[in-house]
């Protein structure tokens, strides 16, 4: 119960650590921790963050294509609900990025 309590508290401000830091901090899985979160947002103890996808750069997107390209989907899984991302909008992105650099060859000028 006190790791529970330790895990808890970290999720909160001003720690606001990710899934991945707490369950590394008090020996659990990531699971467990996001549990944990589920249960402080349904307490209202945790405001749920929802980030604004269109406020982030070209160069941001590309990254968070890059740093999930070679995870199964379980870790994909994880790392979009530690991002307040949707693996759908990831496949999106990185579909553009596919097509950015198939439209940039076309457009080349000898």
């Amino acid at each position: 119960e006190e790791l529970v309590q330790k895990g808890k508290m970290r999720l909160l401000p001003p720690y606001n650590w990710s899934l991945r830091q707490v369950a590394d901090e008090v020996g659990c899985s990531p699971g467990t921790v996001f549990k944990w979160r589920k249960q402080l947002e349904e307490q209202g103890t945790l405001v749920p963050e929802k980030p604004n996808t269109t406020d982030w750069t070209t160069e941001q997107k590309f990254a968070f294509v890059l740093e999930s390209a070679c995870f199964n989907e379980l870790e994909l899984g994880e790392y979009c609900r530690e991002q307040g991302l949707y693996p759908e909008l990831l496949q999106e992105w990185k579909l553009n990025c596919i097509q950015a650099n198939t439209a940039a060859a076309v457009c080349r000028v000898d």
